[in-house]
């Protein structure tokens, strides 16, 4: 390795070496030859070396001391525990949030079921809050005639809504002999022609607001809890979703540190060290050594 090499001597130590002590047998200067020779082969060293390719500074590895890995297995082992804490955690908050992603689905659902109610009600209150003519009441009379008589019916007809519009139809031969009217009752005679059968029909309306008014109050006011419920569900709806993204913010970050950590746990776990890892070690033990 480098550790390994011989200091080589630069150029200058080729012309003082006149002033080495003699009793390394170095006291003698170079000749011209053999300063001509170490010319020579430090250019061809030089211009081999030329030839190499290049090799990017970041991609050298150097092998570890023994020091240096029983101080990474330690490390290793630590990594080792906070890796399975995190990944722990990993997984507990991946269960956290599923189960909120469970509870928006059911709220989304419970949602839009009541979207759905809240539609046909608004549809059914269009129907029923109008003053279209609804029936409440009718009367009928179908007769054949009678040899030499005239025949009378009495009829009555009776509402629990006001009554808003009536119909009555009969045959040409009949006579009304009386017709009365007030806000909840319809009643008089019909009298058939001589000889005359009798057809007549009596119908009576009112507003389909009056008819569904009962069922108007009900329907608002079920209107009325069903949107209170879905505000409800919308705030809820929103917490839920934070948290939901609160969640998958932190698995994120739990899944990037793990493997931060893994990668650590890599480095530590090789015989080699990156450069930039070499470096710093080195920066290290040369500044505890200086303290």
């Amino acid at each position: 390795g480098i550790r390994d090499l011989v200091r080589s001597r630069g150029l200058g130590d080729v012309y003082k070496r006149k002033g080495i002590n003699a009793e390394y047998g170095d006291s003698k200067p170079y000749s011209e030859e053999e300063r001509q020779i170490s010319l020579d082969a430090r250019r061809g060293i030089l211009n081999k070396i030329l030839e190499f390719h290049e090799v990017p500074i970041g991609d050298l590895k150097f092998a570890k001391t023994k020091e240096m890995k029983e101080e990474d297995m330690n490390q290793v082992f630590q990594l080792h525990g906070q890796i399975k804490g995190y990944a722990d955690k990993l997984v507990e908050t991946q269960k956290l949030k599923e189960q909120v992603s469970e509870i928006i689905i059911s709220k989304k659902q419970v949602a839009s079921n009541i979207n759905i109610e809240i539609n046909k009600i608004r549809d059914q209150l269009l129907d029923w809050d109008s003053e279209q003519l609804v029936q409440v009441g009718a009367w009928s009379k179908h007769t054949g005639w009678k040899l030499f008589q005239k025949q009378l019916f009495d009829f009555k007809l009776t509402s629990s809504y006001e009554i808003k519009h009536i119909y009555k139809n009969k045959i040409e031969s009949a006579t009304w002999d009386k017709f009365e009217a007030d806000k909840y009752t319809v009643k008089g005679q019909l009298r058939s022609g001589f000889n005359r059968g009798m057809q007549a029909e009596v119908v009576i309306y009112t507003h389909k607001k009056v008819r569904y008014a009962n069922e108007i109050i009900e329907a608002r006011n079920r209107l009325h809890n069903l949107i209170g419920q879905q505000e409800s569900i919308s705030v809820y709806l929103e917490e839920y979703k934070q948290q939901e993204q609160t969640y998958s913010e932190s698995i994120q970050d739990l899944e990037q540190y793990i493997d931060k950590l893994k990668e650590t746990l890599n480095e530590l776990s090789s015989d080699y060290l990156p450069l930039h890892e070499a470096k710093r070690r080195l920066e290290e033990k040369l500044t505890w050594k200086k303290k």
